[in-house]
């Protein structure tokens, strides 16, 4: 008999996790600061807490946690892809991180400096900027809905970091930058910005979500994936389900299960009714 009940405990240890659960994009999936909207809607607020009653959250972003506005932090997600997948979070625990080189890092604040760039150093907690105080730095942070920078923290090149951003003044710099470090580093342009996220190869926002389906032993089929944009496209392949906003990159819609409305539209909430996930707000 003792044999039997300990077979079944570790059956019981190997079950799948029948949860569903859930990766949101931030800009252009639940806000969308192209527009002007830089506050979650009430009813992504409501869909954030019907979700949360038996399926997990999580927020998936390139931002670290300084980038992250409190409207976006009170949603209170399960947890966080941060950094585009460098770095993962369960509740407020560390469930994966990767660090870029430091000095790799130092060769590209010394190359960004020499071309009269810009850039972010992201932490899990911290950003760190190379000038603040720089008007096209401070037009972008508006842009973005970032929360205002006050560090006055020196920025070290032997700090561990989990990726980088830089900001250039024209598009010839932001593409001679991309020659240079393309085989070092994953870079990917923002779309409509003279900008761009750099990452480890192999880490991003795909790579954080099968760290999170296997620490928590949920199959794929159950995960949901929603986004706008090509840094959230591995994102969309490693998830079960590709949910792509209205508004989203055509590139990105190609891999879409399905379109759901734009994120103006409140397509976040539309799809999960829609498909009887919660029920329907009530006013």
């Amino acid at each position: 008999m003792a044999f039997f009940f300990g077979l079944a405990i570790i059956v019981m240890k190997d079950k799948v996790n029948m949860k569903k659960i859930f990766f949101v994009d931030i800009d252009g999936t639940i806000i969308d600061s192209t527009n002007g909207i830089l506050k979650v809607s009430k009813k992504t607020r409501y869909a954030f807490k019907e979700l949360k009653r038996n399926n997990y959250v999580f927020i998936s972003s390139g931002r670290c946690e300084d980038m992250i506005a409190d409207d976006i932090k009170s949603l209170k997600p399960s947890g966080y892809i941060l950094n585009n997948g460098a770095c993962c979070l369960l509740d407020d625990k560390e469930i994966f991180a990767e660090y870029l080189p430091n000095d790799q890092v130092r060769e590209l604040m010394d190359y960004i400096r020499l071309h009269n760039g810009n850039f972010f150093l992201e932490k899990r907690h911290e950003l760190r900027v190379k000038d603040i105080d720089d008007e096209a730095m401070k037009e972008f942070v508006r842009e973005w809905g970032i929360p205002d920078i006050t560090s006055d923290k020196p920025v070290l090149a032997d700090d561990d970091f989990h990726m980088a951003m830089a900001l250039f003044d024209n598009v010839e710099e932001l593409e001679a930058f991309g020659k240079r470090f393309e085989e070092h580093f994953d870079i990917r342009n923002h779309n409509g910005y003279i900008s761009c996220d750099i990452n480890l190869y192999g880490v991003n926002k795909g790579s954080g979500v099968k760290e999170v389906l296997s620490y928590l032993n949920i199959d794929k089929s159950l995960s949901y994936a929603f986004g706008d944009e090509l840094n959230d496209l591995e994102m969309m392949v490693e998830a079960g389900h590709a949910i792509v906003m209205g508004n989203g990159n055509p590139r990105l819609k190609e891999l879409a299960e399905e379109i759901a409305d734009s994120a103006v539209d409140d397509g976040f909430y539309n799809y999960l009714v829609s498909h009887k996930i919660i029920a329907p707000i009530h006013d």
